[in-house]
């Protein structure tokens, strides 16, 4: 009995302090009204959840922290760039879902939904908008980037077809189009038939160049439009895990300042990394992470060396140093995509970091959490964390689940012990009673 009495009172205790740390982190969860000062306005994307939970909008904090603008009038929120030659007007992709009868009949016949896709001008100061651009995609494909190539033409990443388009804005019309297909094998490599290559981010760079992210090849290819993929240029490769694993919004920085670099938001990867161009071939120069990371889906540098971090999963958007701490944070729940206004179109005004690895608050309790986050499976723990309240951590998810395994150890040796105690036949007198 003596035990018994002792086995229980440790997995009650263990329930006990598992229920008390989340507790405790519910009751001091940071509010998300409102930042902290900031040297300028910080643009953030939140993409929602679509019909699960959570809240889907784009919001803009002054310099003191304070809420400039904010619109919530769509489903689902994703790329956000500044216009250039303006103070504080942006461009954005926002998402509708309807109901196959209010779309289009060459999307409507694929669902039960489709989405309505618009780039949105939007100015933060007067509350001007105009919808500069509209795609209708079926079953809910949501367009998650674009990028401005002038003031009539944007490129578009289109996820549903698995295509790079140049469309002019005044007519709709498409003047080139890059497919996925023409330089990778289908199904071979990527992902599943639905969501092959989960094409998530364009950029134009040097001599006119398209940079495009092909989330489930793990890869970063550049494109010479008429000519395709440069070959000797692509970063990553098809499953290698170790330099990429379904990453989110590179961005480039030129040879003009430093580069040629990329700055990765390596989201399965659960950190921020760093490429710089080496001859023929890329070389990692700078990585970040911290035991809250989690699902990273971008990163800007800026022009003073700090780096502007969209930390999905761990609902925060931060600014990092350059020696790994953490200068400003702001939780929001599901952050897509940052922005801060003056420092240039994403990562256009940094420059590439000296090379080291770096480790936010880097006590060792840090360093074990980490550890423990890298040991577990990514994509089981990238799920749980998208489908918790933003308040909920790898803390309060390990905590979660030792409480878990408590009540079920408890429960399972309580209801051995109850059998055992029991005055049952045994298997002899079983049989004997059966012979009769």
């Amino acid at each position: 009995m003596t035990s018994r009495r002792r086995v229980r009172v440790v997995l009650v205790v263990l329930l006990v302090c598992s229920t008390a740390g989340v507790g405790a982190s519910w009751a001091t969860r940071p509010q998300t009204t409102e930042a902290p000062p900031a040297d300028g306005v910080t643009v953030v994307t939140q993409q929602g959840r679509d019909k699960l939970a959570g809240v889907a909008r784009l919001v803009a904090f002054d310099g003191d922290g304070s809420v400039l603008y904010q619109d919530a009038r769509y489903q689902a929120y994703f790329d956000v760039d500044p216009v250039e030659g303006t103070r504080r007007t942006v461009e954005f992709v926002g998402v509708d879902f309807r109901p196959h009868r209010a779309c289009p009949e060459r999307v409507s016949n694929h669902g039960d939904w489709c989405a309505r896709n618009v780039v949105v001008r939007a100015n933060l100061t007067t509350g001007e908008r105009s919808v500069v651009f509209e795609r209708y995609l079926p079953k809910l494909h949501k367009l998650h980037d674009v990028d401005r190539v002038n003031e009539t033409h944007l490129v578009v990443a289109n996820i549903y077809s698995n295509q790079v388009e140049f469309v002019d804005t005044r007519s709709g019309d498409r003047e080139w189009v890059w497919n996925a297909n023409e330089s990778f094998d289908h199904p071979e490599s990527g992902g599943a038939p639905g969501d092959w290559t989960h094409l998530n981010d364009v950029e134009v760079v040097r001599d006119g160049w398209v940079m495009v992210s092909l989330r489930n090849h793990d890869q970063v290819v550049f494109l010479d439009p008429g000519e395709g993929v440069v070959d000797d240029w692509t970063l990553g490769c098809d499953d290698c895990h170790g330099r990429l694993f379904e990453q989110h919004n590179p961005d480039y920085i030129p040879a003009a300042r430093g580069g040629p670099a990329v700055v990765v938001a390596d989201s399965e990867n659960d950190r921020i990394v760093e490429y710089r161009r080496a001859g023929s071939g890329w070389e990692r120069s700078w990585t970040w992470t911290s035991s809250e990371m989690a699902w990273p889906r971008d990163a800007d540098r800026l022009p003073d060396g700090d780096t502007l971090v969209t930390d999905s999963h761990a609902n925060r958007v931060v600014e990092v140093a350059p020696n790994g701490s953490v200068v400003w944070s702001v939780t929001l729940g599901n952050p897509y995509e940052a922005e801060r206004l003056g420092t240039g179109d994403e990562s256009a005004g940094g420059t590439p970091h000296d090379p080291g690895d770096q480790v936010a608050d880097g006590g060792p309790v840090d360093h074990v959490l980490v550890l423990v986050r890298d040991a577990l499976p990514s994509r089981p723990l990238s799920a749980a964390l998208f489908v918790m309240p933003y308040w909920v951590g790898l803390p309060e998810l390990l905590a979660m689940g030792l409480g878990v395994a408590g009540i079920v150890a408890l429960v399972g040796l309580e209801t051995v012990w109850f059998l055992r105690g029991r005055d049952l036949p045994r298997p002899g007198d079983v049989r004997s009673v059966l012979r009769r």
